[in-house]
């Protein structure tokens, strides 16, 4: 079945449901539009240690999942930085749902009528937050027994990608049983790059012979399809909470192909045309279980083991002219790991926990093709941890200490590291208006196993990639700070501030031979930095009818050896709201951007703008939405990105249907019944372990 078939069945399942409320049993909750009673309360509190936002009705009814509700709300302490939502100072924020972690998907399937109040955290001290730095965590509404549907179907119309998806819970007693599944397309003509490469090779003589390589695309293919299924069952009472969540998820990609034309100048190889024919499956399996223990004398103990299991194939194959480079790899990856904490509350004086992590995961990656072998990677990882908290009148400090045992086998290569863990933070309220706060984190960064492969893997005629078995954890320093100041009910600012270090850095290097060049991974070499500064403003007009908000952002960035370079970005962005009757109408700007594309490369990233309208219409089971971005631009350009070292150059253009005129149809349907009273989390697709297949590329 296709993705639009399975759109179609959704769209009439839709159908279905109306008729069934429309003969519903007698005990089954009625619902009725009704005007908005707006009630002169105070929708947003500032704690020392946590932010209360209540959002609105029209808010409520006119998102779609969580992440858009927080969109809509325009909390301060949140910026949207390319398409992902963040704290102040450029650092990601997790989601919680009725304190438990919820990843994208469980956002989707949530009911956003049961939505009571969103809380805003930094550095938490709920031991089931699991350490998380930044948290929005949403209170829910809860069931008594009964429950929801909710079906979604997306179609993406000139991008030609859709997904669908059914969540379904049903509570009764204590027990809580989730079940959903969905699927999604995408298949287009439009993926691929053009780039320049300049190869500075040394010869035998001790000079540099220079050959300028250039690709250009002339046309391409893309395929893929991907289905999940999900189960969790979950029982709740006064004394424990426990939850366990299997799933599984089928991902297809069986076609990413292009073909054009390649010149080298001067010619050491003749003009010919050029194809590149990928494809990769990916099967997965995980498990997660929460135990959740809450003691006498206010002691909790909080448990969470979780395994994932992958199996990845992908396999290449490059012509140019009459040279061919097939490649092809398998790998079975299984990641186990166990957190258990013990936390105790004082009361005023504050709150001490201790907990323990452990972790393995091992991958056997076989290679075929122009480098053949079998790699075997194994990884231990064990980190106990000590915490204290306390509030003092408007204070709100927490402080972490732990240690970190890592052992890396691979192959014949074994690795242990020792390194401690800090993190601290203080905050501080000066009334329920405005808080400011500060942190400093120290951590390690392992390699992925994808990283350390010593295969020679040929890809064209001058260029071949490989790993390091060698590689051990670089270090971070991150240092942050934020200020928010919500004066009253229509006015919101905000401030941030954020700087990272690495060192001990691993990163791709390039090497000249006399025949071509090396992309290798070496270890250590230059630092690399990233700060940041953002500013924000918000404003509800008209009782909240209309929101508009504006930030700005300045990135700056330092990419030592063997890249060696300093920049800078400025942009800025604007989001506008407004609410009529049962309809909405919202509008996005978000200016050009360049941007450092990771810790492990060099490439500098230039991103056009982008901008976007959409218009909805929703009631209290319906939600349809037409989007469309940049359609003042049919420009297939998704960015460019730029790299430069000793031997080695690139600018490459990447091609996509990102940035290119779109138009969106969403909607979604969500059907509630029984008594509501309690609920607790949503489930979502799962995914398994990362694949250990050497990457030949940095993205």
């Amino acid at each position: 079945m296709n993705m639009k078939t399975y759109i179609a069945l959704v769209i009439m399942m839709f159908n279905i449901m109306i008729l069934n409320a429309q003969t519903e049993k007698s005990d089954t909750i009625k619902t009725q539009q009704l005007k908005e009673v707006v009630v002169e309360t105070q929708q947003t509190l500032v704690t020392p240690s946590k932010s209360i936002y209540v959002p609105s009705a029209k808010q409520k009814r006119s998102a779609m999942s969580g992440d858009d509700l927080i969109k809509r709300m325009r909390i301060p302490e949140i910026v949207n930085y390319q398409g992902q939502l963040m704290s102040t100072s450029l650092t990601p924020v997790s989601f919680f749902i009725d304190y438990h972690e919820a990843s994208s998907s469980e956002l989707n399937g949530m009911n956003m009528n049961d939505v009571k109040r969103v809380e805003y955290f930094a550095f938490p001290d709920d031991p089931r937050f699991m350490g998380k730095e930044y948290v929005i965590n949403f209170i829910m509404v809860k069931y008594e027994y009964g429950g929801y549907t909710k079906f979604t179907g997306v179609e993406q119309f000139i991008e030609n990608s859709g997904n669908g998806s059914i969540y379904n819970r049903f509570q009764y007693g204590k027990m809580t049983y989730d079940l959903t599944g969905g699927g999604s397309y995408s298949a287009n003509r439009h993926n691929g790059s053009s780039e320049t490469e300049l190869f500075r090779l040394p010869q035998l003589d001790n000079t540099i012979e220079t050959i300028e390589r250039v690709t250009d695309i002339n046309s391409s293919k893309y395929s893929s399809h991907n289905s999940w299924v999900t189960f969790r069952a979950t029982y709740s009472s006064k004394k424990v909470d426990i939850r366990n969540t299997i799933g599984g998820n089928f991902k297809s990609t069986p076609a990413n192909n292009s073909n054009g034309n390649v010149s080298y100048f001067p010619e050491v190889f003749s003009p010919s045309s050029y194809t590149k024919d990928n494809d990769s499956h990916n099967n997965s399996f995980s498990y997660r279980g929460d135990f959740n223990i809450y003691l006498p004398k206010k002691n909790t103990i909080v448990i969470t083991p979780i395994y994932k299991y992958s199996h990845t194939r992908q396999n290449s194959l490059y012509t140019e002219d009459y040279l061919s480079y097939i490649n092809g790899a398998a790998d079975n990856s299984h990641q186990a790991s166990a957190t258990a904490s013990f936390t105790h509350n004082f009361g005023n004086p504050g709150q001490l926990s201790a907990s323990i992590y452990g972790s393995y995961s091992t991958n056997r990656t076989w290679y075929s093709g122009t480098s053949t072998g079998l790699d075997v990677n194994r990884v231990y990882r064990f980190g106990p941890e000590i915490s204290y908290s306390g509030r003092y009148k408007g204070f709100y400090g927490r402080l972490t200490l732990g240690y970190n045992w890592d052992k890396s086998n691979f192959n014949d290569v074994v690795e242990v590291v020792n390194s401690p863990a800090v993190s601290t933070s203080l905050q501080y309220a000066f009334n329920t208006k405005n808080k400011v706060s500060a942190s400093y984190n120290l951590s390690r960064w392992a390699p992925s196993s994808n990283y350390k492969s010593a295969n020679m893997i040929k890809v064209n005629p001058l260029m071949t990639y490989t790993g390091n078995p060698d590689l051990i954890p670089m270090n971070q320093n991150r240092v942050t700070a934020s200020y928010t100041f919500i004066p009253n009910k229509i006015v919101s600012l905000s401030a941030g501030t954020g700087w990272s270090f690495f060192g001990d850095r691993y990163v791709y290097d390039y090497i000249g031979t006399p025949t071509g060049v090396i992309r290798t991974i070496k270890q250590p070499m230059g630092s690399y930095s990233l700060g940041n500064y953002t500013l924000s403003a918000n404003a509800d007009l008209l009782d909240g009818n209309l929101s508009i908000g504006g930030n700005i952002k300045h990135v700056f960035a330092h990419n030592g050896a063997p890249y060696n370079w300093s920049r800078s970005w400025f942009n800025w962005g604007l989001q506008a709201f407004y609410y009529f009757g049962d309809f909405y109408l919202g509008a996005f700007y978000e200016s050009k951007a360049e941007f450092s594309d990771g810790i492990v490369v060099g490439d500098w990233m230039k991103r056009p703008s982008d901008y976007s309208l959409q218009i909805g219409w929703s009631n209290s089971h319906w939600n349809v939405r037409l989007f469309t971005s940049n359609f003042f631009r049919y420009s297939w350009k998704n960015y460019e990105m730029e790299m430069n070292s000793q031997y080695y150059d690139r600018i490459k253009i990447n091609y996509g249907t990102d940035r290119h005129f779109m138009v969106q149809l969403r909607a979604t349907y969500t059907f509630s019944y029984g008594k509501k009273i309690r609920s607790n989390n949503q489930v979502s697709e799962q995914s398994g372990t990362a694949s250990g297949i050497l990457k030949n590329e940095a993205r």
